[in-house]
């Protein structure tokens, strides 16, 4: 217990604060007994768990309160199985705490539209058929890439206009956005942009209504739509997570036709906006590892030009995820397996590093590495090595975005030959 206890505070002052923040006493049997940390809860095993959950609950207005406790538990639980190295190869992490958060989301809704059921009742359509809707993730929750510290990107497109059938009857677009603000403020996260609901990335952004329906999604993505290139790039990510699954096959079907058409990408507005991000967020003098030049974006980035130019030839690069994405290039041809291992081995770099720069400083926004010289970069590369058993050195991450810078170039080359 005592050496669990030792590794926990000397990789994450955060993490143990967490722990002594909620009870001690209901987290203890996690740093006393490892068998607890030795294996992977499945998805299936966390809706079973939850649903028992819900049964035993005899008053629906502490479902929130419960819903929060056991998601905090099993993310500490999540958390310190990756601190201590239980969590597996690189991107089984990510799909752990992707997977808590699919569980999340989907009964924070189900309790939100119970509970607006009871006055409103539910959206009807003219033909009597109930109103379907799909609640999608975006970022890294849609690319099954979360790591520690990050937030949860989404938002509620519905089937089309109409009534709910109670006795406050209201129209769907305003019984929508209350189902997706309840959901915003029935998910607590820890600490800020932590497990936090962000509907930043919706049609017309926070001047936009926080839920559409399908017609107006088609309307704004499409190519002479009013979307912003970015926000049309945003999409390679899009992922529906909860909802109907016949609204949840059109969608699909839409985000194919939008982002995976045949249309040139515009490298000069990604430019721009990666200039923009520079500028603005990088502090002077500085290097930051999600941001800076040859950081992950401009692999992220890249990787979505390659999607978005070729994904109607190759289905395949139609996924959500980056490194999927990688492979399937490799697949078709459009980059070597040499060049695919080496992207992925930068990218995967700089995803552990922006993992433990979040674990150390407890928060989603400062990635600002240490200075190379300096004791807080050596503490850092250690870190990196516990956690990670990371094959890549820190020392080796100039060369890593410099890999990276190198990788952007030859993608713009092989889209617009």
């Amino acid at each position: 217990m005592l050496q669990t206890i030792g590794k926990v505070l000397g990789m994450s002052r955060y993490l143990w604060e967490d722990f002594l923040r909620v009870n001690p006493t209901r987290l203890l049997p996690l740093l006393t007994d490892p068998r607890h940390l030795q294996y992977r809860v499945s998805v299936e095993e966390l809706q079973i768990e939850w649903e028992a959950k819900v049964s035993q609950c005899s008053a629906p207005k502490a479902i929130p309160r419960i819903l929060n406790t056991w998601k905090d538990d099993h993310l500490f639980r999540i958390d310190l199985r990756h601190v201590l190295g239980r969590c597996g190869p690189f991107g089984l992490f990510s799909q752990e705490i992707t997977e808590l958060a699919e569980v999340v989301v989907s009964a924070a809704l189900e309790h939100v539209c119970a509970e607006l059921s009871t006055d409103h009742g539910v959206p009807v359509l003219e033909s009597g058929r109930q109103c379907g809707f799909v609640v999608a993730g975006l970022g890294k929750f849609g690319g099954v890439e979360m790591g520690f510290g990050s937030d949860i990107e989404l938002f509620l497109i519905y089937d089309q206009d109409c009534r709910t059938n109670g006795r406050k009857s209201l129209s769907a677009g305003s019984y929508f956005e209350r189902v997706i603000h309840r959901l915003q403020t029935t998910i607590e996260s820890r600490r800020k942009g932590i497990f936090e609901i962000d509907l930043r990335m919706r049609p017309y952004g926070q001047a936009g209504p926080a839920a559409v329906t399908l017609a107006a999604f088609m309307n704004y993505f499409a190519p002479q739509g009013d979307a912003w290139p970015y926000e049309r790039q945003a999409l390679t990510r899009l992922r529906c997570v909860a909802g109907d699954g016949a609204l949840i096959e059109q969608i699909r079907d839409a985000r194919r036709k939008i982002v995976f058409g045949e249309a040139l990408f515009d490298f000069s507005a990604m430019k721009a906006i990666r200039e923009k991000q520079i500028n603005q967020l990088v502090r002077g003098g500085t290097l930051n590892a999600k941001l800076s030049d040859g950081g992950l974006v401009d692999c992220e980035y890249a990787v979505q030009a390659l999607q978005m130019t070729f994904g109607h030839h190759f289905p395949n690069l139609q996924t959500t995820n980056t490194i999927l994405a990688l492979e399937a290039a490799a697949e078709a041809d459009l980059l070597t397996q040499d060049e695919v291992d080496g992207i992925c081995s930068a990218y995967r770099l700089l995803r552990e590093l922006i993992d433990c720069l979040r674990m150390v400083r407890g928060n989603a926004e400062d990635l600002t590495i240490p200075d190379p010289d300096s004791a807080d970069f050596r503490q850092l590369g250690r870190r990196m090595r516990a956690v990670h058993a990371a094959p890549e050195a820190l020392t080796e991450l100039e060369p890593a975005m410099q890999t990276v810078r190198q990788f952007s170039a030859r993608v713009e080359q092989i889209c617009q030959n």
